[in-house]
């Protein structure tokens, strides 16, 4: 009986934790906008991290460092210019990437997604992910904020050995 209810509440208790990031890096700054890279993991949603916009075929790309190596299960993203039918369009696609193995894309399905999360294929383990624009033309890296998600399982309250 009390296996059963653990089992009924298991998919409510396993929790997804944030991985924090150290620090951020555009593969080029805008020169017109004093925005940096670093807005994107400041955990603030009313901030903003803004690429230059390339017309050239040029790379553009989101680096983000964390202090070790860390497990990935995905991420989340949180795109600017929600509404804009034109800016969203610039920024779908890029495929997430940590130690340069990929992890998957952003598929915003429409100017007004708020909020996306990338799944990675399978866990990855590393310390340096990249949110790389894969389109030539014109593609921008623009967003509010980028997340790390690692499951953690099970939680320290859980005891399932039955001596506690």
């Amino acid at each position: 009986m009390v296996i059963l209810s653990i089992l009924a509440i298991l998919p409510f208790i396993v929790s997804t934790r944030k991985i924090s990031f150290i620090s951020a890096k555009f593969s080029e700054l805008p020169t017109d906008v004093a925005v940096i890279a670093s807005k994107a993991i400041d955990g603030n949603l009313s901030t903003r991290a803004h690429s230059k916009c390339n017309n050239n075929g040029l790379e553009i790309w989101l680096k983000l460092q964390t202090a070790k190596n860390m497990t990935f299960r995905g991420f989340r993203v949180y795109p600017s210019h929600i509404g804009d039918t034109y800016n969203y369009r610039r920024m779908n696609g890029a495929v997430f990437s940590v130690d340069g193995v990929e992890c998957g894309s952003l598929n915003l399905r429409n100017a007004s997604i708020t909020e996306v999360t990338v799944e990675c294929k399978s866990p990855l383990t590393g310390s340096e992910v990249e949110l790389k624009q894969q389109k030539k033309g014109s593609s921008c890296i623009h967003l509010y904020e980028v997340i790390g998600l690692d499951d953690t399982f099970p939680p320290d309250f859980l005891d399932c050995t039955g001596t506690g």
